[in-house]
């Protein structure tokens, strides 16, 4: 019998071990390097490590007083050649209109495939816009030609966890306050914490879904990101 925590069949994570690469992805978005650009280009990495997905760009709207004009900063490709197909400007376009994330997972059989998908050839497709005060300010686009898995069943939780992280940032970049506001941030890692509570309570089965090499890697994040959370934390007692 498969034990809660440990490594699934054909590679696939449990959602326990799920979880704490989750957690882990967005501390280390908490505190982004200085700049749009960075913030961008790490949103895009932490969103393609959270999907599984092989391509990833990453938009900002350069336009003014709420006109779009989508401009490519940040770009991703795993797969050697896999632009040789074109993202769907369709999903885009819908995900801005609709101000909602889109998820289009074509192995669910749940699911009825779109026409984008069988025009783009596309098996997999994750947009995300974010807007700030219901102004567009940056989408994430991912996307996966050929058909290996389902989509990670949590998406739905942790793209929106995701981008309201980067709302945050990007305003604070976009402003140029520079300054982290705790208040902003304080949801976020009430949310946060309460992940990785899930996480610790199951730490010792988790440790059988990784190898050696993987926890200790592991470890060494969580040391960092433990120490920046205590200073978080103590900031915010006294706000």
């Amino acid at each position: 019998m498969n034990r809660r925590g440990a490594r699934e069949e054909e590679g696939r994570m449990s959602p326990d071990a799920a979880r704490l690469m989750m957690a882990m992805g967005f501390l280390q978005m908490f505190n982004p390097k200085d700049g749009v650009d960075e913030v961008m280009e790490r949103a895009l990495s932490v969103y393609m490590e959270m999907t599984g997905l092989e391509r990833g760009f990453a938009f900002i709207n350069a336009g003014a007083n709420g006109e779009e004009d989508l401009r490519e900063c940040a770009r991703v490709q795993l797969t050697p050649g896999d632009s040789s197909y074109s993202l769907s400007r369709s999903f885009i376009k819908k995900a801005i209109e609709n101000k909602k994330i889109i998820i289009e997972d074509a192995l669910d059989q749940s699911v009825n495939k779109t026409q984008t998908v069988v025009d783009f050839k596309i098996c997999s497709a994750v947009v995300v816009p974010v807007f700030i005060e219901e102004e567009l300010k940056a989408v994430f686009y991912m996307d996966k030609q050929l058909a290996s898995k389902k989509l990670p069943t949590h998406l739905s939780y942790s793209t929106r966890l995701l981008r309201d992280l980067i709302a945050r940032a990007l305003q604070r970049e976009l402003s140029g306050g520079g300054k982290v506001d705790l208040d902003q941030y304080s949801d976020f890692l009430r949310q946060v914490l309460g992940e990785m509570e899930i996480v610790v309570d199951n730490l010792g089965v988790i440790a059988e879904g990784f190898t050696e090499y993987e926890l200790s890697d592991i470890k060494e994040g969580i040391d960092s990101q433990v120490e920046k959370l205590d200073e978080v934390l103590q900031a915010l007692a006294q706000v």
